[in-house]
């Protein structure tokens, strides 16, 4: 990752996004055995690694972020 975009974009069908600017190891994707071209402007669906987290971090994150949130005045 290169770069990320400081606030959300709207888009239509999936809501906000952040826009983010990639580098790749290499500029196609292999698919039944042939090399198809990435293209500039396609749309990917990507998992970022940011670390590792324990079972119980994911299950009680949600909560835990409920919790705080529910305990601060708006």
């Amino acid at each position: 990752m290169i770069d990320v975009s400081p606030d959300a974009v709207v888009d239509e069908k999936p809501g906000p996004v952040y826009l983010e600017k990639v580098e790749l190891a290499q500029q196609y994707l292999t698919v039944h055995g042939r090399e198809a071209p990435l293209q500039p402007g396609m749309t990917v669906t990507a998992n970022i690694r940011t670390g590792e987290r324990r079972l119980l971090e994911y299950v009680l994150g949600p909560m835990l972020r409920y919790r705080d949130e529910s305990l601060r005045e708006r």
